[in-house]
């Protein structure tokens, strides 16, 4: 759904759920997701966040069509 950050009719004042429009803070409908753990020794919870954070994690987020905090990069050599 294309949407405006203000009133308008003009086509060129909507932006759709895009990773580039997430990126550039264009998208007015994003936040930002934040990981708390609560725990006095390494844990499930420290492993799923060390296991979200890292490189299969980010490629899960990045297939959801979500924006990754980094996105992960493959080196193709020939």
């Amino acid at each position: 759904m294309g949407i405006s950050h203000k009133e308008s009719t003009n086509i060129n004042d909507f932006y759709q759920p895009f990773q580039a429009y997430l990126k550039m803070n264009q998208y007015p409908l994003c936040r930002n997701v934040y990981i708390i753990k609560r725990e006095s020794r390494t844990g499930l919870g420290s492993g799923f966040t060390a296991f979200i954070t890292g490189e299969k994690g980010q490629r899960i987020v990045l297939r959801a069509g979500l924006l990754p905090a980094t996105v992960p990069t493959e080196i193709i050599s020939y």
